[in-house]
């Protein structure tokens, strides 16, 4: 058996940090966390095997893998270490794909879940604040190791953009030239001390989640407004053009619930490629939501299928073939449809007034 690990640049060049504030080596090993980041020495091969099994499937089959991206980034890129934290569930959304691990406003929305469905979960991982000894730690080991090298810094949420302790822990960091910081947000805020930190930093990558435009948009994030996210991209378009060391660039993600209304999300996107956003290929148009399964597209009934392909655009042509070729889940089926009702019941929401929800309509 061979342990990937030992050859992959996550097991001393990497480090992962979730919200049960346990290390792992990077965001796709899905084995148990450890407390030191000598600890990751002592990962088993069966536990390897197991824990690496997304890039021992991407590799298998001809796929980049989270092992090349790090082999990109840290050696190629000139990069001496990765962070990838996560150190807060606090939110101001509360989105369809979404789980309270993410969000703290989804813990009601599951609880009534919990009552209405055979939902077993239990989200143990949702805290509203940083740890401040963790934090602590990652100021000093960072502002050590950019002194003499340079690193990257991701930072999920939750919404970063709404902790308290985001910025606070931005102005800890000593070496700001020496560092690539790179966030994930909903942008529906866009604060001030964002916008003026950005250019302070080597590089700065804001990356901005979206599923769909308008009331695509709306549905699919509870409690977010298509207007202040179209303002707030504006002015990040304006803010790109006034400085050079940031990226910006959108991050749609797929689900049962947007896919019949790709055509307006292409036509969005396409609208900024000349505005200075990082312009989208293949492999960032194609992200499907994976879980939970019975959001993804991949397991609708066939003759849905066949009327959703005949619609969505090609540029989604990963998305298109993995549709055509999956074979139909009517368990995950039938699971999306009382979700989506259950749903729409607690929120005062109705599917079928979306695009997508007037295509599902006669097959629900």
């Amino acid at each position: 058996m061979t342990n990937i690990l030992n050859d992959c640049l996550a097991k001393s060049q990497a480090l992962e940090i979730r919200q049960d504030k346990k290390l792992r080596p990077c965001c796709v090993f899905s084995g148990r966390g450890v407390d030191s980041l000598l600890d990751f020495q002592g990962y088993t091969d069966n536990e390897v095997q197991s824990a690496c099994s997304k890039c021992i499937s991407n590799e298998t089959n001809g796929l980049s893998s989270r092992r090349d991206f790090y082999q990109n980034v840290l050696i190629d890129q000139d990069y001496g270490f990765f962070y990838d934290l996560q150190m807060s569930s606090l939110c101001n959304l509360q989105c369809r794909f979404c789980n309270p691990n993410y969000s703290t406003r989804l813990v009601p929305t599951y609880e009534f879940l919990k009552k209405h469905t055979d939902m077993e979960e239990e989200y143990t991982n949702v805290t509203s604040k940083w740890n401040p000894d963790l934090e602590k730690y990652l100021v000093e080991e960072i502002n050590q190791k950019t002194k003499t090298s340079r690193v990257i810094l991701s930072v999920k949420g939750g919404e970063p953009t709404i902790q308290p302790e985001f910025p606070v822990f931005l102005d800890k960091l000593q070496h700001k030239e020496n560092i690539r910081l790179k966030i994930i947000t909903n942008l529906q805020e866009l604060p001030e001390y964002l916008k003026t930190a950005v250019g302070h930093f080597h590089k700065t990558e804001i990356g901005v989640s979206l599923e769909g435009v308008e009331e695509t948009y709306e549905y699919q994030r509870e409690l977010a407004k298509w207007d202040k996210f179209k303002n707030h991209v504006d002015e990040l378009t304006y803010l790109k053009k006034h400085c050079d060391n940031l990226d910006v660039v959108f991050k749609p993600t797929i689900s049962n619930h947007v896919i019949g209304d790709l055509d307006r999300l292409l036509g969005f996107l396409k609208s900024y490629d000349n505005q200075g956003w990082v312009r989208l290929k293949s492999g960032g148009l194609n992200t499907m939501v994976h879980w939970p399964n019975h959001l993804n597209p991949l397991h609708l009934p066939l003759l849905l299928k066949t009327d959703l392909l005949k619609i969505i655009p090609n540029e989604f042509s990963t998305i298109k073939s993995a549709i055509e070729k999956n074979p139909v889940n009517l368990k995950y089926w039938n699971h999306f449809i009382k979700h989506t009702r259950l749903l729409d019941e607690y929120y005062g929401t109705d599917f079928f007034n979306t695009p997508t929800g007037k295509i599902f309509q006669s097959y629900m």
